[in-house]
Parts: C-alpha cells; sequence; structure tokens
C-alpha cells in the first residue's frame, strides 16, 4: 500500500522519514516544475536548503521563475544569507526591512510603503523606487546605479523622513511629498544625478550635498543646510533659510547669485 503526504517545510533542516528504514520519493510523476528534476528519490531523509536565488512579483508570475514570491518580505526570508533577490516591477504594500547579507536586484519600478536596510546589498539598477512613508539607510550597501527614488507620501502627521546611520547617495531623487508634513531629512544625504522638487524638502541641521554632476528642476524649496560640489555655501541660521530650486542649476566653480537666498 503507498500514502502520498504532501510536505511543504517552514524551515531549513532535515524532514526525516517517519519509518524507520521506510523509503520516500519526490515527485516521482514529474508533475511538479522542479530545480533539479533527477533528485526524485530518497532514502530517510529529505535536506530542506533556502533557495540561492529568489524571484518576486504581486502578480505570482515570476516571468515563470521559481521559487516565486507576491511578497518582499517573504523573499528576504526564504533566501539564502549569500543569495540573490530579483524584485519584480509591482506595488507591494508592505514595510521592507533588508538585514541579511544577500544581494537585492530591484529589476523594475516599484512601490513599497518604507524601507530599512542594515545589511547586504541593493542594487537600484535603472528602476524607480516609490515610497510612501519612510527611508533608513544603517548597513549595507545601497547602489544607486541609474535608478530613482522617489518619495510619495501624504501624511498630515509627521513628516515622510530620510534617515539612517549611513549617508545615502542617490542617483535621482524625487521629492513628491502631498501632504502637510513634507519630507525631511534627518541624515546627511548625496545627489549625484536629477533632483526634482514637486514639493519641498527640509534638511533642518543636515546637509544635501549636490555632486559636480547633479542637475535639479521643479518649483519646490530646499530649506536648511545644502551643499554644491564646490564647497559649502553658508546659511544664515538667524533668519528662515531658503535655497530655491534654481540655485542646484549652478554649475561647479560658480556660485549662484546671493539675491536668490532669503
Amino acid at each position: 500500500m503507498t500514502f502520498k503526504l504532501g510536505v511543504f517545510p517552514s524551515e531549513t533542516g532535515t524532514i526525516n522519514n517517519p519509518r524507520s528504514g521506510g523509503n520516500c520519493a519526490v515527485d516521482p510523476n514529474g508533475n511538479i516544475a522542479e530545480t533539479d528534476e533527477t533528485n526524485n528519490a530518497c532514502s530517510d531523509s529529505v535536506n530542506v536548503t533556502l533557495a540561492s536565488t529568489v524571484y518576486t512579483d504581486p502578480g505570482g508570475v515570476c516571468s515563470n521563475n521559481t521559487p516565486c514570491f507576491t511578497s518582499i518580505t517573504d523573499a528576504i526570508n526564504n533566501v539564502s544569507p549569500s543569495g540573490t533577490i530579483e524584485v519584480g516591477p509591482g506595488d507591494y504594500s508592505e514595510n521592507v526591512s533588508m538585514g541579511i547579507t544577500a544581494t537585492m536586484n530591484i529589476d523594475g519600478d516599484i512601490t513599497i510603503i518604507s524601507l530599512i536596510l542594515t545589511n547586504g546589498t541593493m542594487n537600484g539598477k535603472s528602476s524607480k523606487i516609490t515610497l510612501t512613508d519612510a527611508w533608513e539607510y544603517d548597513g549595507g550597501t545601497f547602489n544607486a546605479n541609474t535608478g530613482t527614488v522617489s518619495f510619495n507620501g501624504s501624511s498630515a502627521v509627521v513628516p515622510q523622513n530620510i534617515s539612517g546611520g549611513l549617508v545615502t547617495t542617490f542617483n535621482n531623487l524625487v521629492i513628491n511629498n502631498n501632504g502637510s508634513k513634507g519630507v525631511a531629512q534627518s541624515s546627511d544625504e548625496i545627489v549625484n544625478g536629477l533632483l526634482t522638487l514637486t514639493t519641498d524638502l527640509d534638511t533642518s541641521s543636515f546637509t544635501l550635498t549636490m555632486s559636480g554632476t547633479a542637475t535639479s528642476a521643479g518649483t519646490g524649496d530646499v530649506t536648511g543646510k545644502r551643499k554644491n560640489a564646490w564647497g559649502s555655501f553658508p546659511v544664515d541660521q538667524r533668519s528662515v533659510s531658503v535655497i530655491r530650486s534654481t540655485l542646484f542649476r549652478s554649475t561647479a566653480g560658480q556660485h549662484p547669485p546671493m539675491s536668490r537666498l532669503h
């Protein structure tokens, strides 16, 4: 007599055959797509390990790649420490916390609630990462590549924060928050590409550095500290310091007109 039992392991380790000395078979008929279709026979146990590469897609398709997760968090929890997470495009309604030594590739435009990066490597590639809440960079490596990070919050209670113990170097940065509290820096940040100010950015006591390759666009303002490629621009802390977005169009080595500060 043959009994068939579907097993869905929730963690890595060894699944033991309940009958000592018995035999087991894994998908003997080849009805399920496996990374290794030749491992259908086993003896007393099956070893379960984390996948070296995992994929995400809110629609659960992942271009037919497996294993496929609809959640970035689930992908993080199921990849090996030295593995790779291939994040597909789409709207992920979740807070993402990257705290493992794996590599995360953003393979298309995504929307998430918030991001905390404390370990591993995140590659923005040419994609757009849109956040409706906070960005926190405390560890690991963020490679902006040619991508864009956009802050699109709408809170009327607290500002949308860009924070962390490490300086984030953005390629393109978009400030497009339509909440009454706007976007606020709680750490120093750098922009190498295009800074788009649809709404205002408050740097507070921290510094926004525009590199020699950076440009700007939009009608919003930067309030607080700003540093250009040619050095720090003095800000009079005794008055309200508003730096118009047009200042950022200055080329390296040229100081913007003093009349633009007010």
